[in-house]
């Protein structure tokens, strides 16, 4: 079932009902595909999460409510150990800078204590050269070592990548002021061709430019009609519908 969003709360309950009765019969496998919580906290006790960042799908063995929080925790618990992983990584890059610096010092060092004594110069290079291949050598693996952790712990994360839904936008001419309606509907009735009675009767309203309208009501009962209206898409039977103060009809 594809997004059933569109049924009010007597049909929603109708289906919930139906599918749970359905949903008890041999060989019967129901795939809901919604956004209305509340129907899948309902009906689900699976989910599978499509996860459109990291691209990878993830099934959990639970309710919606459930799963809300659970995929919260790891989500958390993946960002965290991420940045212990890059407090580390960052902590042996300096580790080895530090090593080197201080092989260096060393080198400076026995390079001057070997042109102050009368002893074998070329002994004193090797055991020199030596110790610094070891210590760089220890640094370096162990560098390469978190380095490849690292790569790990961001394929793990990759399945827990979360999106943002970005503001919306409305473009159009601003309104100035609110004391002129942007939209009116005038003694509007309204039916469709072929149909004896009217859907929508006597229908008188204005919109300003601060308005906030939420459109309510049952399947059937004019929603999508009356907005059509007064956006030009459907002609009133009988009436007026006016935007921006002039007669669209």
């Amino acid at each position: 079932i594809d997004e059933p969003s569109f049924l009010d709360k007597g049909a929603t309950a109708w289906l919930v009902t139906r599918l749970q009765e359905l949903a008890k019969s041999q060989n019967t496998m129901i795939v809901v595909i919604s956004h209305k919580e509340d129907l899948m906290e309902e009906l689900c006790d699976r989910i599978l999460y499509l996860n459109p960042a990291s691209k990878t799908l993830m099934l959990y063995h639970c309710g919606f409510r459930e799963f809300q929080s659970a995929h919260a925790e790891r989500i958390a618990l993946e960002q965290k150990r991420k940045e212990q992983a890059d407090t580390v990584h960052q902590q042996a890059k300096s580790s080895l800078g530090n090593i080197r610096k201080e092989l260096q010092k060393r080198e400076q060092t026995f390079k001057a204590k070997t042109n102050e004594a009368a002893i074998d110069k070329r002994f004193i290079r090797g055991k020199n050269k030596e110790a610094k291949q070891k210590a760089d050598h220890s640094a370096a693996s162990k560098l390469k070592r978190l380095e490849k952790a690292a790569k790990e712990q961001e394929k793990q994360q990759a399945q827990f990548l979360s999106t943002r839904v970005e503001p919306l936008e409305l473009q159009g001419a601003g309104v100035s002021g609110n004391s002129q309606p942007l939209m009116e509907m005038v003694d509007v009735d309204f039916r469709y061709d072929g149909s004896k009675d009217m859907l929508l009767e006597y229908v008188n309203l204005q919109i300003t430019g601060t308005d906030k309208i939420l459109v309510q009501g049952g399947n059937g009962q004019g929603k999508s009609t009356v907005i059509k209206l007064l956006l030009g898409q459907h002609e009133p039977t009988t009436g007026e519908v006016r935007r921006h103060c002039q007669s669209i009809a």
